[in-house]
């Protein structure tokens, strides 16, 4: 993570922090500190983390900012718990399709 490196810190655990100190919920809290790394939660019931997760990697590699680092990929191992390791890896298409079909740009 090139953010953590040069600032010490991510916007994932900058969010995180704010969030706590407006007291909003736990859950809450964690989605946003983990949802690159979803594996390291406990998560192990839905959560706001899974759709977090899942729209940042389809987000990130729609519109990949130009730059192929900016990429994500799934965290597997965390999909797993939810059994959906195989149901994911179409969602970036499908949500092509549905930017075309509503003339939404990338």
């Amino acid at each position: 993570m090139q953010k953590k490196r040069y600032l010490g810190f991510t916007h994932a655990e900058v969010g995180a922090y704010l969030f706590s100190i407006w007291g909003l919920p736990e859950e809450l809290i964690n989605a946003i500190l983990y949802h690159h790394t979803p594996s390291l939660s406990q998560d192990v019931t839905m959560t706001p983390l899974l759709p977090l997760h899942i729209a940042n990697v389809i987000e990130h590699n729609m519109i990949n900012y130009g730059n192929p680092h900016a990429r994500r990929e799934f965290d597997y191992v965390f999909l797993e718990r939810f059994g959906l390791n195989n149901d994911v890896e179409g969602m970036i298409d499908e949500c092509r399709q549905v930017c075309v079909e509503v003339g939404v740009n990338e």
